[in-house]
């Protein structure tokens, strides 16, 4: 059964999986020494969905392999699409596992 998923205003099926990577980078615009960084203000927080674990793992080699990663590491982790609000028919897609650090 396809249902609208929130936030991405997507229509997936309930039950669809995905891997989600994320990863923190040095905003392009910072010019400054790694000992000045703000992390409050100089860091993009960047986020990525494949839908297969391999797809996902190749993604984090390549992005690792680039040397973006400003602490030298992505978190993947398994999600589902699960009810988030079930009698308004609204969806989310939810953690389904733990969390994996990948370096």
């Amino acid at each position: 059964m396809k249902v609208f998923v929130y936030p991405e205003k997507t229509r997936e099926e309930l039950g669809a999986i995905r891997w989600q990577l994320s990863w923190e980078e040095l905003k392009p615009t910072v010019v400054k020494p790694n000992n000045d960084v703000d992390y409050d203000r100089d860091i993009a927080y960047m986020v990525a969905a494949y839908s297969t674990e391999s797809e996902a793992r190749n993604a984090a080699k390549k992005i690792l392999d680039s040397g973006k990663p400003y602490f030298g590491a992505i978190s993947i982790i398994k999600q589902t699409v699960d009810w988030f609000v079930e009698e308004d028919r609204v969806a989310e897609w939810r953690d389904a596992g733990r969390t994996e650090e990948i370096s």
